[in-house]
């Protein structure tokens, strides 16, 4: 799952089977979201829960229908995130957070700096 790869968001090689973690460097690009909703999908299989660290570097929006099927994931797999660390995020990303915790009963949303992927990711893994 970690393979590296250009497309965005960009999957980390800090992905384990408890916390998935990526990087989106300018556009979210068509076709991301089903392979990240697959991880997802497996990691509620496996643990009842999602825990997420999404690097944000240069994030410039989404391709077309993105944003619909960011929505749509965000409905099917909100309840089971329970941990969701930020990094950098853009207000548009903070704003749409806000909105998405409405669906999410069970999330713990953390905001970091621009460099502190590191202790974002360590976070995310804590219990």
């Amino acid at each position: 799952m970690t393979q590296p790869d250009t497309e965005q968001p960009l999957f980390l090689p800090e992905t384990n089977d408890r916390v998935f973690c990526c990087r989106v460097l300018e556009k979210m690009q068509t076709g991301r979201y089903e392979r990240a909703g697959a991880a997802m999908r497996d990691m509620v299989k496996a643990r009842g829960e999602i825990r997420m660290v999404i690097d944000y570097q240069n994030f410039d929006g989404w391709e077309d229908d993105e944003t619909k099927i960011d929505m749509g994931l965000s409905v099917e797999l909100g309840p089971y995130l329970t941990k969701i660390a930020l990094v950098n995020p853009p207000p548009i990303i903070i704003a749409q957070m806000k909105m998405k915790s409405l669906v999410m009963p069970r999330i713990t949303i953390r905001y970091f700096e621009n460099g502190e992927y590191d202790l974002a990711v360590k976070w995310a893994n804590e219990d």
